[in-house]
């Protein structure tokens, strides 16, 4: 209906044209076929709801347009006459408020906040929110996969369909003994405390974003113990170490060098050295980019970077072509970064083995190799502690005084001195 409302002068009666548009559409009915007179449920006569529809607005009722929804199913007369009076009240009231019966719609609605109103609807929600807030694809993958075993716990233990805020505390320690106690790896190996306390952290996030969008009053894993448990660490190659390791690779996998060199002498980690591309490496400046746990930050390429930088013909390369990959040479590495970090973590781990070298010993162990060997010549040459913790930050990129002085109180193993002469008992 068109309403039109003309203006004229004060001393003019006032007019309100109202114009009354066309209705695109009869009034819905049921069709029930008859036999003898009488309504039938026989096989070949179909039930439907029908109405006609104008194709052009301005013109007539060219178009009869049929719906069965399931009608036919139902076997009396009674019940069918029950639904199809039904869905001709619910099309008249589609009708009445502007539904299009021939348009499709494709645009699809994001659920509402309301409906998240299952743990499994609210977690999924929590994610497409940690997607948005510019985590790295490492982060992301690991909170997907944790996500991934807690949700299949829910659906096995029937909990899936509890309101957000139905979950506790208490649920959350019986998933944590799952895992101690049944979960198995693909090799069949339990998890070891430190990895059940990740799963702890990282769901525990993953709450936390629900608790601040509001989903859930309070989060249910905050109030979890911490579980106690005994890291391996990483130990530090002497130098020794280090060159029985270079003989053994210069026979065995000379390409493993130049990795660990970019592990040693630029401090790089090696998840940092697996996001390297080429777009990364000025050559006229000489200076590289990298992603750190701090951010994207330049450093000068070091000299003794500098000849595995050149011979990788970089010029010729795409911008988009990863340094180091499986195939021993800058190529375009389509795979997510845990699998590249593995690939050089288990490369290594062939030669700790026929080394003889104990667990605590990684690919990672050259980074405090390295850092503990510039700690030491930094200290030969007359520096104090507290000039040598001034001098290793700008390299090391920690972020305080105290964060470089607890790594390396972790990785220092110095040998006190003879302290015979402090004695003054002779026994």
């Amino acid at each position: 209906m068109h309403y039109k409302i003309e203006i004229v002068p004060r001393n003019v009666p006032r007019n309100i044209t109202v114009t009354v548009g066309k209705k695109r559409y009869s009034d819905p009915k049921l069709y029930i076929p008859k036999k003898d007179g009488k309504a039938t449920v026989e096989p070949n006569k179909r039930w439907y709801v029908y109405f006609y529809w104008r194709t052009d607005p301005n013109g007539v009722l060219d178009r009869k347009l049929q719906f069965t929804k399931n009608i036919n199913r139902f076997n009396t007369v009674k019940e069918r006459k029950a639904v199809g009076n039904a869905l001709v009240d619910a099309y008249r009231l589609a009708l009445s408020r502007g539904w299009h019966p021939i348009e499709k719609k494709t645009i699809k609605k994001e659920p509402s906040r309301n409906t998240l109103n299952t743990i499994i609807k609210a977690l999924e929600y929590s994610m497409k929110v940690i997607n948005t807030e510019n985590k790295s694809e490492a982060t992301v993958s690991v909170y997907k996969n944790r996500l991934n075993i807690f949700t299949q716990w829910l659906t096995n233990n029937n909990l899936a369909g509890l309101n957000p805020n139905s979950l506790t505390t208490e649920h959350f320690y019986m998933f944590l003994d799952y895992l101690r106690f049944e979960y198995k790896k693909k090799d069949g190996k339990v998890l070891s405390n430190t990895t059940i306390d990740n799963y702890r952290r990282e769901i525990g996030a993953i709450f936390s974003v629900l608790q601040r969008q509001r989903i859930i009053a309070t989060n249910p894993i905050k109030g979890v113990a911490k579980i106690k448990s005994k890291p391996i660490k990483n130990k530090a190659f002497t130098s020794g170490d280090i060159k029985k390791i270079k003989d053994y690779l210069l026979r065995n996998d000379p390409y493993l060098i130049d990795f660990i060199s970019f592990i040693i002498y630029p401090l790089f980690r090696p998840k940092e050295i697996c996001r390297l591309k080429v777009s990364d490496i000025d050559l006229n400046s000489m200076t590289i980019g990298v992603e750190t746990k701090t951010g994207y930050n330049r450093r000068k390429v070091i000299e003794k970077i500098k000849p595995i930088i050149l011979k990788m013909d970089l010029e010729q390369k795409r911008a988009d072509v990863n340094l180091f990959t499986h195939k021993n040479k800058p190529i375009f590495w389509d795979a997510k970064l845990k699998t590249k970090v593995d690939h050089f973590g288990y490369r290594f781990k062939k030669v700790r083995d026929a080394l003889g070298f104990s667990k605590e010993y990684t690919i990672y162990s050259f980074r405090h190799s390295a850092i503990l060997n510039l700690y030491n010549n930094l200290q030969k040459s007359g520096l104090n502690e507290r000039e040598i913790i001034y001098k290793l930050m700008p390299i090391t990129k920690h972020r305080s005084e105290a964060g470089i002085r607890n790594y390396l109180r972790d990785i220092k193993q110095s040998i006190p001195r003879d302290h015979s002469d402090m004695f003054t008992i002779n026994f």
